[in-house]
């Protein structure tokens, strides 16, 4: 089974791969506004991502400014996975 961050990576990928041509640990640490997804992108990303992990998200995971790498959402969905 994949990781979360494996995971979260392809999800992004899926977005738009011309702009994810880093590798993955660049990508797991870089801005997603630096990676290219803005506010309503950022929407459909977390919509796709609750669809793949099959798990409702809460809205606090929303926060674009508090949530913009890939490294804290997957930081923040682990936590809920432990709960």
């Amino acid at each position: 089974m994949d990781s979360i961050k494996e995971k979260l990576i392809n999800i992004a990928r899926n977005l738009d791969s011309s702009r994810m041509d880093n590798s993955d640990s660049d990508i797991w640490k870089t801005s997603l506004l630096d990676l290219g997804i803005n506010s309503i992108e950022y929407v459909h990303f977390i919509v796709e991502i609750e669809q793949k992990l099959g798990m409702e998200l809460p809205d606090q995971l929303l926060n674009f400014n508090e949530f913009n790498t890939l490294e804290k959402i997957g930081g923040f969905i682990s936590e809920l996975s432990r709960d």
